[in-house]
């Protein structure tokens, strides 16, 4: 029983089942942890899958939903990465020792991942196959971790860190575009507001992204223009709610939307309550309509993909 509805996809065909996408989770923990793999959930009628046996923590799903970047949970650090199959192809294959932020192009054809060091003070960015081969390192600065691909594959996402406190790690703050190929950059965001979770729109004009108050835990999803510019609230936020992380469907009209039960803290801000519950939704992508996914309730995931 999954968010206190039975919602596998039995009864569609066994080959549907295997290429079908949706927008796939990583459980991370909570009173279910027997599902320790990844899960792909309808985005229309809530029907869950596991998408691969076993227990592997989701890292990128291709935009043909075939294929996973994903990592074992019991080995993080050490295991490298992998690249499963999803439509039963034989065993998840390692396509690198490193762990790291993989994207994938949109033709599905290539990768790029940011390679951490230094504990998050400073990055190494390449790109390779689809299949882990022909590894080329790429002349994005090491202070950027890149966080999104654009569709077109001309402009990277980043965490900036040379827009960050210096010798802080990378692991949210100022958000910047950056030209693939070396040349152009510019601020999305600034330091004085620290972004956390952006997913570049599928059209490349806006970013949507997470915020939260310095020393505070205060979250609200926010939207932005590619340029910087009409910084914007996403969602009015519901009563003993707040929403966490969204990531975009292919065609960019709705985002899939993460969100945490909250309680008003001594300084009447809100903070995520305990134990942790956790909510799915549907949203349109201008934030007027929002739609609830009953499945998934008792299990303490983040979003992956939409595909």
């Amino acid at each position: 029983m999954i968010g206190g509805a039975p919602r596998r996809s039995e009864g569609r065909g066994e080959e549907e089942k295997k290429t079908k996408g949706g927008i796939c989770v990583s459980p991370g923990g909570g009173p279910n942890m027997r599902i320790k793999a990844p899960i792909l959930v309808d985005p229309d009628d809530a029907m869950w899958r596991v998408a691969l046996d076993g227990s592997w923590i989701a890292v990128a799903l291709s935009p043909d939903a075939r294929t996973l970047i994903c990592r074992r949970r019991d080995d993080y650090v050490g295991g490298g990465t992998w690249s499963a199959d999803l439509g039963g192809g034989g065993e998840p294959r390692k396509i690198a020792d490193e762990v790291g932020w993989f994207l994938w192009s949109a033709d599905g054809k290539r990768l790029v991942f940011t390679e951490v060091g230094d504990q998050g003070r400073s990055h190494k960015t390449w790109r390779m196959n689809a299949d882990g081969t022909g590894r080329v390192a790429l002349g994005v600065p090491e202070t950027e971790r890149v966080v999104d691909w654009s569709a077109d594959g001309r402009w990277f996402l980043t965490f900036s860190g040379a827009d960050a406190p210096r010798g802080e790690p990378v692991r949210s703050g100022p958000l910047r575009l950056m030209r693939t190929d070396g040349g152009d950059s510019r601020l999305v965001t600034d330091e004085a507001f620290p972004a956390t979770f952006p997913r570049l729109a599928p059209d490349g004009r806006s970013v949507v992204f997470a915020h939260h108050s310095p020393g505070k835990l205060d979250w609200t999803l926010w939207m932005v223009d590619a340029d910087g510019k009409n910084r914007r609230p996403f969602l009015t936020e519901r009563d003993g709610e707040m929403a966490v992380q969204a990531v975009w469907s292919p065609d960019g009209k709705r985002l899939a939307v993460l969100s945490i039960d909250s309680v008003a803290g001594p300084d009447g801000s809100p903070r995520p309550s305990l134990p942790l519950a956790q909510h799915l939704d549907v949203a349109d992508a201008d934030g007027k309509r929002r739609r609830r996914l009953p499945v998934l309730e008792d299990l303490i995931y983040t979003l992956c993909d939409w595909r």
